[in-house]
């Protein structure tokens, strides 16, 4: 990987993340939640979306050629400020994984038009690879990725909120679960990555 592909890739995490996070926030405060509004962070400026450790990972992961793991820095949500909590959390929590794949076929489109050039093919290939990697990883039901709170929205509330209280109440869960997600991932997201990456690219 030379100079320049470790510059486009670096460029490219730190905009994905950042649509990402913004899904987020935007999603919530659809639903009636400013609480990512006043933090500032509904906005595509890279550095309001920055998380030293999740948007690292995320680097080095691409760079050595695994899926893209990590996250950007999580966008605060108030599920008490939503109108229907137990519905819309978890659709909050769905709109950046959904970021990722719209990005992903925007960047398929562009592959199509402009991949005979060189530097774009490299761009929309590298742009690809990443939203799709990084939005079925945050597809894995486990804390404190988005998947786990989609799945919680799937089971009754009362059980939900009993889980969510005891893994808020010990946080050495949720560092647990990133571990065990980063184990996991590249057996759990490569065969539905090698078929959503076939059918865009071709």
């Amino acid at each position: 990987m030379n100079i320049l592909d470790i510059i486009i890739t670096i460029v490219l995490i730190l905009i994905i993340l950042a649509v990402h996070e913004l899904a987020h926030g935007w999603m919530a405060w659809q639903f009636g939640d400013p609480t990512a509004k006043y933090a500032g962070r509904l906005t595509l400026n890279p550095i309001s979306h920055f998380d030293p450790i999740g948007t690292t990972c995320v680097a080095i992961c691409v760079f050595l050629g695994w899926p893209a793991m990590g996250s950007g820095k999580p966008v605060p949500v108030s599920k008490d400020s939503l109108e229907k909590p137990d519905i819309q959390y978890p659709i909050v929590k769905l709109a950046g994984p959904v970021s990722n794949f719209i990005m992903a076929f925007i960047g398929a489109i562009l592959f199509q038009i402009l991949g005979r050039m060189p530097l774009m093919n490299l761009i929309c290939l590298r742009f690809i690879q990443i939203n799709l990697s990084l939005g079925l990883f945050n597809l894995i039901p486990i804390p404190p990725l988005d998947g786990f709170q989609i799945f919680m929205g799937l089971i009754s509330p009362k059980t939900a909120n009993n889980v969510e209280y005891k893994i808020a109440s010990n946080p050495t869960l949720s560092y647990i679960g990133i571990v065990i997600s980063i184990l996991i991932a590249p057996y759990i997201i490569m065969t539905p990555y090698k078929f959503l990456y076939g059918l865009l690219v071709g």
